[in-house]
Formats: C-alpha cells, sequence, structure tokens
C-alpha cells in the first residue's frame, strides 16, 4: 500500500459478563417450532437474565422413530450455543422427543459440548410443574398420533399422577400444529378440565401457542393449566437458582 503506514492506538480492554449477568440460559429448539422462542420471551424475562437459542435439525412428521433421530444431532446442535462461553441452564425443547429420548440421553449429548450447564427437559419439566402444583388428578391435551400418546400417559402415571381424561388433535405434521387456533386448544382444555375430578390440564408440546391465554382460562375453568412452554421456562429459571 503506498504512502505512510497507518497508526492503529491500542485500547485497553474493560469487561464485564456480558449478557446474561444473573443467568444465562440456551434453548434448543426444534427446526420444525415456530412457537417456543416467541414465548419464552414473554416468559424468561428480568434485568440480568438472557436465553439464546439454536436449532436441531427434525423431521416435521411427528413419530417416534423421527422424535428419536434427533438424539444423534443434539451435541452439534448445542456446540453451536455461544462456543467457549459457559451456560447456567440449557434446555432441550420438545416435550415428545425429550420424553423418548429420556432425560439421561439429552444430558448427555448436551454435556458433550457444554459440561458446564445444567440441562432442563420438557417431559421431566411438566412432571415437575404438576408436581408443584401438587395436582396429581389431571386432563391431558396434545396434538400427537396414538403411540406418543401412550408413551405420555406410561410417563405421567409412572410418576404418580393419574390421568383422568386425554385428547389429541392426531396432527402428525409439527407445522400444522403451530397453527392451532386459541380457539381450538381451549374448546379441548374446557371440555377436558371441566371434570370435577380433573385437578390440572396438562397442554402439551412446545409448538403449541398457549402462553398469552393460560391466565384467562385457568380463571375461566379454576384450574391450574401447564403448558410445555410454561413448564420448561419455570424449570430453567428454578434451575438457575432464580
Amino acid at each position: 500500500m503506498d504512502g505512510p503506514a497507518r497508526h492503529i492506538g491500542v485500547l485497553e480492554p474493560g469487561f464485564d459478563r456480558g449478557i446474561g449477568t444473573r443467568a444465562r440460559i440456551g434453548l434448543i429448539a426444534l427446526a420444525t417450532d415456530h412457537t417456543v422462542e416467541d414465548e419464552f420471551r414473554e416468559l424468561i424475562r428480568g434485568d440480568g437474565v438472557a436465553f439464546f437459542t439454536t436449532r436441531v435439525l427434525n423431521d416435521p412428521t411427528v413419530t417416534p422413530e423421527t422424535l428419536k433421530a434427533m438424539e444423534p444431532r443434539l451435541r452439534d446442535s448445542a456446540a453451536t450455543l455461544l462456543p467457549g462461553t459457559p451456560f447456567d441452564v440449557i434446555a432441550y425443547a420438545c416435550t415428545s422427543a425429550s420424553l423418548l429420548i429420556g432425560h439421561e440421553g439429552v444430558e448427555k449429548a448436551i454435556h458433550q459440548a457444554h459440561p458446564e450447564a445444567k440441562v432442563a427437559t420438557t417431559m421431566a419439566a411438566v412432571a415437575a410443574a404438576l408436581h408443584r402444583r401438587q395436582a396429581k388428578r389431571i386432563a391431558m391435551v396434545t396434538p400427537y398420533i396414538g403411540a406418543i400418546n401412550e408413551a405420555m400417559a406410561d410417563y405421567l402415571e409412572a410418576d404418580g399422577f393419574t390421568l383422568i381424561r386425554a385428547a389429541s388433535f392426531n396432527e402428525p405434521d409439527d407445522n400444522n400444529v403451530a397453527r392451532l387456533s386459541a380457539e381450538a386448544i381451549w374448546g379441548a382444555v374446557k371440555e377436558l378440565g371441566q371434570a370435577p375430578e380433573v385437578e390440572a390440564v396438562f397442554v402439551s408440546c412446545t409448538n403449541i401457542r398457549a402462553v398469552g391465554h393460560i391466565h384467562e382460562w385457568e380463571a375461566e375453568i379454576g384450574k391450574p393449566i401447564v403448558s410445555s412452554n410454561i413448564a420448561l421456562a419455570e424449570r430453567c429459571l428454578t434451575l438457575a437458582g432464580l
């Protein structure tokens, strides 16, 4: 380059923790999930609390086989979360896949990339949220096909819950699940939740839009409603010590 060399001064850096001074939460969302990030913006809020999202490749057709196929991809997805930066918690945002892969399998994969992070899985978070509300006799609303519904019912009953009523939209396409209307979801919640023996309603799937309506629906039926995203956000904040 012609001309005299430029002189570029050297600045003395000063560092702080950056974004997430109280808690740094990682979120592994499905490639087909339209909803969880939007609802987490409502649920994970507060000075010094931040979440960072990555995606894991999945088939939009939800079957036990396609859900389990995500397990070997979780490590690489977790590795894209701020490489070289520690996390307090990393969450896997899929209710049905976390059920079928299992908490231990998800935790092992995430720890290969972020061994320092506590791990939240959605199905375990749902059980914790229902226990926190002291609800044992529950109703369940899902979008899933039969085999996934049966596995979810088995999991809940093995954890001490009694499944009083259950219903499914039987929708295998995850992109369509994100388009289920509030009216359709509320109709199912109301129908199942109004049974006097039901103590709480569980609305499954991180792709179902429910957070913006939960308080209104709870007031209407007079019972707790736990959605997958509410449960997962609660679990993340609990594990982060908030």
